[in-house]
């Protein structure tokens, strides 16, 4: 439902081309930022960050490529080759926790922004987890 409001207020923005590229309140990046990277449906995750490749502006911090590299990154991560082993269960798979990663930082390099790190943790085993550094070049478009 939430996935559906999104699109539905992109589609204004669409047929309204005088709207401003900036806009300081929070619109629609952050929950489809949200969307990508906390749900666990695999086809709404794939169409959040298609959504935020799709538009070019900037909401207060968010800015819509940016967003979109690195909810890409993470579901990238976090699924793998998953869904290709599961494709006759793809509707009804869900990741196993231990392939779910918590984004505890991310460092924007280089002016603009040409390099991202992000610090994830995930779990190895139901007590433990690990720390991981991932470096992303987004300088190239």
């Amino acid at each position: 439902d939430m996935l559906h409001r999104l699109q539905d207020t992109y589609s204004y923005g669409e047929t309204c081309p005088n709207l401003r590229h900036f806009i300081m309140d929070v619109g629609w990046l952050a929950p489809l930022q949200y969307l990508a990277v906390k749900c666990r449906d695999h086809s709404i995750r794939w169409q959040a960050i298609e959504m935020l490749e799709a538009v070019h502006h900037r909401e207060g911090i968010w800015d819509a490529q940016m967003t979109a590299l690195i909810s890409r990154k993470i579901v990238e991560l976090e699924e793998g080759d998953f869904f290709a082993k599961e494709l006759s269960n793809t509707a009804d798979s869900q990741l196993p926790f231990l392939r779910r990663v918590s984004l505890l930082n991310i460092a924007l390099l280089g002016n603009p922004t040409e390099s991202i790190t992000l610090y994830l943790r995930r779990p190895t085993d139901g007590k433990h987890v690990a720390n991981y550094v991932v470096k992303i070049d987004a300088s190239v478009p």
